[in-house]
């Protein structure tokens, strides 16, 4: 049901009111500030965070003529733009097989932030790093001996002194490196099931072992599975146990951290449905992942479009997905603050636009603050999201009524609400006087 615009309700005050916030529809925070970082990005963007709210952003844009691509990095405190991101080229006379396929920020000890940048073609990684806090870079260190040749690479993390990559296309592959350059080798798993990779995910469990999730094109339900590493190097697949298969659905995501292991997916509703449309979190349990928690039914969910999962320094677990069953295709932020247990109402963070890219697109960085930053590519490039100002808050900005003693009439929410759903209604009390005058 659409609410007309002129549409008004009444709420008998039962005590002394100030304040009602309508949260009927999701709540649109003032984080709608996005921002066009690249109009001709190659790459995801990859973005972390640190104390003070600043993003820290990396992708590659295309070289010249038949040179290779060329690593772009920006560092954006809130509230702020990106017009003048630092070009970090690949070394030496590179020619455009010699492009990097991704670029990931990591932050290092104090002041020190690395840029990696794995090379399919080449098999190998360069690593950029600068020692002031990312204001400028020195030149790309080449590390052979570091890759495992997939074209795309999906997540990068530090690990006491040794790098982890993973990444899919064919396949699903792990491999790493040192931050002195040495290189740990890398390895593609020999059976991750039939029907081809689709899009993978890696992240840390609490014992620092990595997992790594991923979808494959078997039909007709497509497997949402995992490997699990258990023993000796990360690095070779002789201590990996899996495939494990979780459930049925597509473009999973994993996210570490404070609170533990999760697992961000969307799954078909039953052994018969024809599309995936609940979008589920699941909690590690150090073998398998436990019992689904559904943010949502997605009522129109786009062919193999995903969101992102990511936790906060303090176990905050956060996540995006987007959504297009509205006039226009919007990005919702859920939050949990009690370690994924539950999570709050949507807030819609940004609007998608059109030619939201497939599989492994967006990525989410967050602070215990709720503050934090979204990146995505659609028809316009590679954006950025500030979500600073009210990411994860129940109404949006100035939805507030001074009232009378006992009544107050408010302007209804607009949007669509589906017939029979409760809307949700805030009440403060701003002050109170005897008799319950406000």
């Amino acid at each position: 049901m659409r609410l007309p615009e002129s549409h008004t309700a009444r709420y008998l005050a039962v005590g002394a009111l100030a304040a009602f916030a309508a949260t009927a529809s999701p709540a649109v925070s003032s984080a709608k500030n996005v921002v066009d970082l690249d109009a001709k990005a190659e790459s995801p963007g990859h973005v972390i965070e640190d104390a003070s709210g600043n993003a820290y952003v990396a992708w590659t844009h295309p070289g010249s003529s038949e040179a290779a691509n060329v690593v772009d990095f920006c560092k954006v405190s809130p509230g702020g733009s990106c017009t003048a991101p630092i070009t970090l080229a690949m070394p030496g006379a590179a020619k455009s097989t010699d492009s990097a396929s991704g670029a990931f920020p990591v932050f290092g000890a104090g002041s020190v932030v690395y840029v990696v940048a794995p090379r399919y073609v080449d098999n190998n990684v360069v690593l950029y790093t600068s020692v002031n806090g990312g204001a400028s870079f020195g030149a790309g260190q080449v590390i052979e001996g570091s890759y495992s040749s997939k074209t795309n690479p999906t997540d990068v993390f530090l690990l006491g002194s040794e790098f982890l990559i993973g990444g899919y296309n064919s396949g699903v592959g792990v491999s790493g490196f040192t931050t002195s350059g040495a290189g740990l080798g890398g390895f593609g798993f020999e059976n991750p099931g039939p029907g081809g990779v689709a899009a993978s995910s890696l992240a840390l469990d609490s014992s620092g072992n990595p997992v790594t999730a991923y979808y494959n094109l078997e039909g007709p339900q497509y497997p949402v599975e995992f490997f699990r590493h258990a023993s000796g190097s990360k690095t070779t697949e002789a201590g990996w146990v899996g495939p494990t298969t979780v459930t049925n659905g597509y473009v999973p995501q994993l996210a570490g951290g404070a609170s533990g292991l999760f697992l961000l997916s969307e799954d078909y509703s039953s052994a018969s449905a024809a599309y995936p449309s609940n979008v589920d979190v699941r909690k590690y349990t150090g073998t398998a992942f436990g019992a689904p928690l559904t943010l949502f039914a997605d009522p129109k969910s786009e062919l193999f479009d995903g969101g992102a999962i990511t936790q906060s320094p303090g176990g905050h677990v956060a996540v995006v997905w987007p959504q297009f069953s509205g006039s226009s295709p919007q990005m919702r932020l859920f939050i949990s603050t009690n370690g994924g247990s539950s999570f709050g109402s949507p807030t819609v963070v940004a609007s998608l636009g059109g030619g939201y890219q497939d599989q492994t697109n967006a990525d989410l960085a967050i602070n215990d603050n709720s503050s934090g930053w979204l990146t995505f590519i659609n028809d316009q490039g590679l954006q950025l999201a500030d979500l600073s100002s009210g990411a994860g808050s129940s109404g949006p900005p100035g939805s507030h009524a001074t009232v009378g003693s006992d009544v107050v009439t408010r302007a209804g929410p607009q949007g669509c609400v589906k017939a029979g759903a409760p809307i949700t209604g805030t009440l403060t009390v701003a002050s109170a006087k005897r008799k319950h005058k406000v």
